[in-house]
């Protein structure tokens, strides 16, 4: 992936008459696949006259693209780093961020299908954004898929983990 990743900027517009939103993703160009940085706060619309819906949209857009090269520098900086226990920290990961069992069961499959006995950073970003286009992958799991690649992308090795159990561990505030 690192080879042959480049940027795109999303802006998705719901079926319904609410505000779009506007995200910053990358394209892996051999498997087409999604990783979706984060998006921003939603765009509150509400009461705002046309051209003020444009042109905040606009600025989100102009934001996205300012950060394009920091995203990139952080994606080659985390890309090769390698993740302990990868096959346990997929099951991890999809119970840490909300995806339903059988994608559970998916990402799994797919990493014992991958042959790795090792993985780095850049892997799992490819695993879980490839994964959706597994048979079944509905749009709310693709689009959850899309941005655990991203949350791997820009927090993989910043997490605090358990050395013996690989859980989050929250800071006490």
């Amino acid at each position: 992936m690192t080879q042959s990743v480049i940027h795109i900027m999303a802006v998705i517009v719901p079926k319904k008459l609410i505000a779009p939103s506007v995200s910053t993703i990358f394209l892996n160009v051999n498997s087409c696949a999604i990783v979706n940085c984060g998006m921003e706060d939603p765009i509150g619309i509400k009461g705002l006259e046309y051209q003020k819906i444009l042109d905040l949209i606009a600025s989100r857009v102009d934001v996205c693209v300012s950060g394009i090269a920091n995203y990139f520098k952080h994606f080659m900086a985390v890309a090769g780093g390698e993740v302990k226990n990868p096959r346990h920290r997929v099951a991890l990961l999809c119970r840490e961020h909300g995806l339903p069992d059988r994608i559970r069961v998916d990402a799994m499959s797919a990493f014992d299908d991958s042959g790795l006995q090792k993985a780095t950073y850049e892997d799992m970003i490819d695993l879980f954004s490839s994964l959706m286009y597994a048979p079944g992958v509905k749009g709310a799991s693709a689009m959850k898929l899309q941005g655990l690649a991203g949350y791997i992308m820009m927090m993989g090795n910043h997490e605090h983990r358990c050395g013996s159990c690989d859980a989050v561990i929250v800071a006490d505030d």
